[in-house]
């Protein structure tokens, strides 16, 4: 169990992939290797197959990368 609360966490589903997004600087703290096979375990455990950290973090509106608009 962490020893503290983080304040930004998400985690986007993508088929078979959980992909990560937390704050920059909660990244060294998600790399401890207690820390990462906790939660690449637990991601796992319920289905995923493979667990990956997004290097750009958490940002609002990042499910809008994805989308291409196209104008009408």
């Amino acid at each position: 169990m962490c020893e503290a609360v983080r304040s930004v966490v998400r985690v986007r589903h993508h088929d078979t992939l959980a992909r990560i997004e937390i704050g920059r600087d909660e990244m060294p703290h998600a790399l401890e290797p207690a820390v990462a096979d906790a939660i690449d375990r637990e991601l796992r455990a319920i289905g995923y197959r493979h667990v990956t950290l997004d290097l750009r973090g958490y940002r609002l509106g990042s499910l809008n990368d994805a989308l291409r608009l196209r104008p009408v």
